[in-house]
């Protein structure tokens, strides 16, 4: 009876004789070096999750958890962020409306010159 590993053990002596027989010539080398790094950095980051002691959905729970200081806080400053810039464009209007004030008497006095600009 064949095992589940027979075909990897059959063909095993085949795929050395070809890394034997390519040994000597410099691309293929380089093919297979290049190929074996890429095939390590790709497994690398599966073996070390399913190594850690704790999963990535772990810190994102305690992120969001029963804790909500942190959306409270981020309210209070979008709070202060909003009041902050109604000032200053409470600010920026007052002097507008304070320049229009004083150019009304010219505006009266000669109304072409503003009809120009």
């Amino acid at each position: 009876m064949r095992g589940p590993f027979y075909s990897c053990r059959h063909h095993r002596p085949r795929v050395w004789k070809v890394v034997q027989a390519r040994r000597g010539a410099g691309a293929p080398r380089l093919h297979i070096q290049v190929v074996s790094l890429f095939s390590v950095i790709a497994v690398l980051p599966a073996v070390l999750v399913a190594m850690s002691p704790t999963s990535p959905s772990t810190g994102l729970d305690r992120l969001f958890s029963g804790d909500q200081g942190v959306i409270q806080n981020s309210l209070i400053v979008a709070n202060a962020y909003l009041h902050e810039h109604a000032q200053l464009i409470r600010g920026d209007i007052l002097g507008m409306a304070n320049d229009v004030s004083h150019a009304r008497p010219l505006y009266d006095l000669d109304r072409s010159s503003f009809a120009n600009c």
